[in-house]
Formats: C-alpha cells, sequence, structure tokens
C-alpha cells in the first residue's frame, strides 16, 4: 500500500516539474517574441513606415506563440500527458 502511494507522489512529483519546465519555456519564448517584435517593429518604422511587413511576423509568430500557450494550459487534449497514458491503457485493455 505504501509503495502505491509512494508511486503516485512520484508520478504527482515528476507532472509538476514537467509543467514548470514547460512554463519556463514558455517564459523564454515570450520574452523572445517581445524583443525581438519591439526590435523588428522599431526597424521597420524606421526604415519604411509605410509598408509594415513587421504585422505578418507578428501575425506568424504569434501563432506559435498561442500554440504553445495552448499547450501549456492543457487546452489541446492531445498534447496533454494524462492523455498518453489512457490511450495505452484503452490499447492495452487495462490500467497502467
Amino acid at each position: 500500500m505504501t509503495a502505491n502511494i509512494n508511486r503516485a507522489g512520484l508520478d504527482e512529483e515528476k507532472r509538476a516539474f514537467r509543467y514548470v519546465r514547460k512554463l519556463k519555456g514558455f517564459y523564454i519564448h515570450l520574452g523572445a517574441f517581445v524583443v525581438v517584435m519591439v526590435l523588428l517593429a522599431t526597424i521597420n518604422l524606421v526604415k519604411n513606415p509605410y509598408d509594415l511587413w513587421v504585422l505578418w511576423v507578428l501575425f506568424g509568430w504569434g501563432i506559435g506563440l498561442t500554440t504553445h500557450w495552448l499547450s501549456l494550459t492543457e487546452r489541446l487534449v492531445v498534447m496533454e500527458a494524462d492523455w498518453e497514458k489512457k490511450q495505452v491503457e484503452k490499447r492495452l485493455g487495462r490500467k497502467i
């Protein structure tokens, strides 16, 4: 009985560490996005303010950033860790 409790605690701890690593990756992605977009917007506005090409970069990278956020908030069910476990259990026909 204690082994199951310890294992459940370890599994929960692993999931927590995995989430924190994903969160850290998202913050790094967000920081890079902000810094690069400010730099590109400045270049665009100084060099050619009548052709706002920076909006295309903002849109494209924004899609990637939004997808990264959705995977972090587990709104994309396919990317959820428990989804994989459920699929394996379904395939095996038993709990793991």
